[in-house]
């Protein structure tokens, strides 16, 4: 019976263990999610204007690509805006 009474003992204390990592886990996610939110906040507008420029550039080599003669459609993935 003390064999058993150690195991769960030992169980539970890495319940505990597990628990607590879990629970620093979370707030180190959610503190790293509320810093980006600022920065994302701070940069919303350049973050805007680089991510519309990086689409017009990915759509100019999409073309620049489907006017290559002898490149197989297959090769040619479309790249469609979200």
């Amino acid at each position: 019976m003390h064999a058993a009474d150690c195991s769960c003992t030992a169980d539970l204390g890495s319940a505990q263990r597990n628990a607590e990592l879990a629970t620093r886990l979370s707030s180190t996610i959610a503190r790293e999610v509320e810093l980006g939110d600022q920065l994302v906040d701070v940069h919303k507008d350049s973050i805007i204007a680089d991510y519309a420029l990086l689409g017009d550039n990915a759509h100019a080599v999409e073309h620049t690509l489907s006017l290559r003669h002898g490149l197989p459609l297959n090769e040619i993935v479309p790249v469609r805006p979200d």
